[in-house]
């Protein structure tokens, strides 16, 4: 869990306003817990739907985040660009 938490705290420090940092930490740590306390029911029920779906469920959460996260921080569009000369090889 710890692989997850440390980058979402990295990202409640960049994007939350510092009045709402403890709040926004409460709750990353409440939603951990949450995770936790459901973790062995939901460990039991996924693996009893065979491999298959064990590593879909996952991909299709993970892929569920990243578009929500796209969503509401897209990334920025260059808007002038920049003739790099390309460096020759001296062959």
């Amino acid at each position: 869990m710890t692989v997850f938490r440390s980058p979402a705290f990295i990202l409640l420090v960049k994007y939350s306003m510092p009045a709402e940092l403890p709040l926004a930490f409460s709750f990353v740590t409440l939603a951990g817990g949450l995770i936790g306390a459901f973790r062995g029911v939901a460990n039991t029920f996924i693996l009893s739907l065979g491999a298959v779906w064990a590593f879909a469920i996952p991909s299709f959460v993970l892929l569920a985040v990243a578009f929500t996260l796209r969503f509401f921080h897209p990334p920025q569009i260059p808007t002038e660009l920049q003739n790099l000369k390309t460096p020759k090889i001296p062959f």
